[in-house]
């Protein structure tokens, strides 16, 4: 099953997932859920040779440019709707992708739509893990690909159920991950990566 263990859909999450609820740009800062460099712009910028300065986009004027049919906003809360799914019901995600959806992830994919439907029946993960925290955070607008959303990932599961075996009780902590969702028009899922490890360094699991 490789990475797949580590998908969204294999963790629960109460509540709704949480992210950005930015409504505009400033500063040159991608939309997302992150800290602000408000007030402090200025100060960064004097600190860069000015030959550099070219090496760093203004995201929001990528952002403003953006033609794509789903304004920014609504295509993280449009985000947010589909990772709630994967998280909560992730064998009900199939209407929310594309005929041609594509999934891929470091070591596997990519799969289709029917493949990738297959693959996340095969281990009932939520059975196994039923606390299992995704802990989203940092969802952003790419300002070069305005109709994909990205998002990182810190995973808290315990064992207590089984999964592939008997429970085990012990605690995960996954390494922080990064996630994305690219949507059609329509706004249905047509690729979607998962399981890109950040930092293999971080975390027990």
């Amino acid at each position: 099953f490789g990475s797949l263990k580590s998908l969204p859909w294999c963790v629960s999450h109460r509540g709704r997932a949480p992210g950005s609820q930015q409504k505009g740009y400033s500063s040159g800062s991608v939309l997302r859920g992150g800290p602000r460099l408000e007030g402090h712009a200025s100060v960064l910028t004097r600190a860069l040779p000015v030959e550099a300065e070219e090496f760093f986009v203004d995201e929001g004027a990528l952002l403003s440019q953006n033609k794509f049919s789903i304004p920014p906003e609504a295509l993280l809360e449009r985000a947010k709707e589909v990772f709630a799914k994967l998280s909560l019901d992730p064998l009900g995600v199939g209407p929310e992708l594309s005929d041609d959806f594509i999934g891929a992830g470091p070591l596997a994919g990519p799969l289709d739509k029917d493949s990738f439907l297959n693959a996340i029946t095969q281990v009932d993960f939520l059975k196994g893990f039923p606390d299992t925290k995704p802990n989203y955070h940092f969802l952003r607008v790419d300002p070069f690909e305005p109709n994909r959303v990205w998002v990182q990932m810190r995973v808290r599961a315990t064992n207590t159920g089984e999964c592939m075996g008997p429970p085990t009780n012990k605690a995960l902590e996954f390494p922080p991950e990064s996630y994305s969702l690219v949507f059609d028009e329509a706004g249905k899922v047509k690729k979607f990566t998962f399981g890109f490890v950040m930092d293999r360094l971080i975390g027990p699991t």
